[in-house]
């Protein structure tokens, strides 16, 4: 009797322990929540919506992308930290975030947040007016060694202002005047009107006025050329100063992407990570998104993300310091300069 009655015991606790599999295995049983930390209709929110449709798929429940705007993004990153971490909250996430550390509007850091993946990339360029006295990127490092000349940038701390810091320092420029446009494009427009003399911006916001001869993009923050149709290449960053550290500039491009707080668990994470990259990889709409708005696609994942995560913020943080750009050291949170 004992035997049959041990025997019963255990039977009951393996269906119980089955069901707790199956239960884990369906996750997640109820919408997903994405939290843009910018307006609808910027280059973080469309990127992040680009990818709704393919996570959706491989996920089977809906997406929902609510956009929270405040304080550069600290709004939305701690409304993301507060959350119960079940896996069900995530925040949309850019490289605008590696200024926090130096510009003081939030205390979090890379290192409060567990990256799922960098998706869309967008390629940070130089641009001028066609009528500019600038006609090479080598005739720009000349005048910024020389002035301090008015460039127009999204925002200071901004990932666009980023690449432009780090070309700034690598050639020992006087310092420029970072004249914030509030995005990418109207830095852009600022140029071609003849507003300052360089507008930054991610090539996909300036590569219709490129194409209508209205601006000059002198060179792209890459380390290989950007092809225009019907145009020139333009020239990668590396031509001009090959002192920029490979691995600091593929941490600094200008991603998108998305991520976790940190004490979500990695069963979560690993399984939104899978969702991300079918989503990139496998989606069509996604890839035609992209080439529409002259993106590309990072396929940057999981732990090689927080890695890169980690590099920008150290990068860029310090940078920002470095130039009298930022409200306070960045040691303050913790962060520590990089060295390779």
């Amino acid at each position: 009797m004992k035997k049959w009655t041990i025997a019963l015991v255990l039977a009951i606790g393996l269906v119980y322990a089955a069901g707790g599999w199956a239960a884990e295995e369906k996750w997640p049983t109820r919408p997903i929540t994405v939290v843009i930390p910018f307006k609808a209709g910027g280059g973080t929110d469309l990127s992040i919506r680009a990818i709704k449709g393919g996570m959706e798929r491989f996920l089977g429940v809906p997406v929902a992308v609510v956009n929270m705007e405040g304080a550069g993004g600290a709004v939305a990153m701690r409304h993301v930290f507060n959350q119960p971490k079940d896996g069900y909250t995530l925040l949309g996430w850019t490289t605008g975030f590696y200024a926090m550390p130096a510009t003081g509007l939030s205390d979090f850091t890379n290192r409060d947040y567990r990256m799922v993946a960098q998706t869309a990339l967008g390629i940070s360029t130089f641009n001028t007016a066609m009528n500019s006295p600038l006609k090479t990127m080598d005739d720009l490092i000349k005048k910024m060694r020389e002035e301090s000349i008015p460039i127009a940038v999204e925002y200071v701390g901004g990932p666009w202002y980023q690449g432009l810091a780090l070309f700034a320092n690598k050639i020992g420029a006087k310092k420029f005047v970072p004249v914030s446009q509030g995005g990418g494009y109207p830095s852009a427009v600022a140029a071609m009107k003849g507003e300052t003399l360089v507008g930054m911006s991610d090539i996909g916001e300036s590569i219709n006025l490129i194409k209508e001869k209205r601006l000059r993009a002198l060179a792209v923050m890459d380390t290989k050329p950007y092809k225009v149709e019907g145009l020139p290449d333009i020239p990668p960053i590396t031509q001009f100063v090959p002192g920029i550290s490979e691995k600091v500039l593929m941490a600094i491009k200008g991603s998108r992407g998305l991520c976790y707080h940190k004490d979500v668990p990695e069963k979560y994470i690993s399984k939104m990570v899978e969702a991300a990259k079918f989503a990139v990889e496998k989606d069509p709409e996604f890839m035609e998104i992209l080439k529409k708005r002259g993106w590309i696609a990072a396929r940057v994942y999981g732990k090689e993300a927080d890695e890169q995560a980690e590099i920008g913020t150290r990068v860029v943080s310090w940078l920002l310091y470095d130039l009298g750009a930022a409200a306070r050291s960045p040691e303050v949170v913790k962060v520590e300069r990089y060295k390779e």
